[in-house]
């Protein structure tokens, strides 16, 4: 289920915990469903169990997931986790129309991009 991008500049805990965020919008983990055990998927991946642990640690942080003592990691209630993939996701954008903005990317090239996407449902390359 899980893979990583050893090539990525992005950390594996931020890998892991991406496609925790995204494995979740896209329901294919559900509320209350229980993660891999922090040794277990951190044998899968072949990582340290300490990368997983601190991937596991910011998504609680953050409230995709709600820990039990004794009994593991668990995703948290659909409604609150959606609502922080939106707003994440939200401020992801903004952050890249920013940097977009000061390299010099016309408004009139988003707006294109952005048409194009949302009246006539495809993906640009």
């Amino acid at each position: 289920m899980f893979t990583l991008n050893y090539k990525s500049r992005l950390p594996i805990y931020e890998q892991i915990q991406g496609q925790v965020i995204e494995f979740i919008a896209l329901e294919l983990l559900k509320p209350h469903q229980q993660l891999p055990a922090v040794r277990q998927l951190a044998n899968d991946l072949g990582v340290n169990p300490n990368t997983v642990q601190k991937a596991y640690q910011e998504l609680e942080r953050l409230g995709y997931i709600y820990s039990q003592v004794g009994k593991g990691s668990f995703i948290n209630e659909r409604q609150n986790t959606l609502e922080l993939t939106r707003k994440q996701k939200f401020d992801e954008l903004c952050d890249l129309l920013t940097q977009m903005k000061q390299i010099g990317i016309e408004y009139s090239e988003i707006l294109g991009c952005m048409t194009q996407i949302f009246e006539k449902g495809a993906s640009v390359q």
